[in-house]
């Protein structure tokens, strides 16, 4: 699964990125411009996922929070599903 969002940055501003789950159990996201990697969330550090708002997930880990910001509401849900599903395994 992936798809263009934008990724909360420490301050107010969002920054492209793309975003990739994988069937490793990981969350990856990259640059819009050169795909190089940027982080990895592993789904076993989750505590929490959800729709924030209208059209942002937000997923908290052990040691950060992440807030991106999505196409749409449904694409934002569609997100917290599968992350969920992938977290049940």
């Amino acid at each position: 699964m992936s798809e263009k969002v934008k990724k909360k940055s420490k301050f107010i501003f969002f920054s492209d990125r793309i975003l990739k789950l994988t069937a490793k159990g990981e969350i990856r996201y990259y640059t819009n411009k050169s795909e190089e990697l940027r982080g990895i969330i592993p789904i076993s550090k989750v505590l929490l996922v959800s729709v924030d708002g209208k059209d942002k997930s937000k997923i908290v880990t052990t040691r950060k929070t992440f807030v991106f910001r999505h196409s749409s509401q449904a694409q934002a849900a569609l997100w917290v599903n599968s992350i969920k599903e992938m977290a049940a395994k």
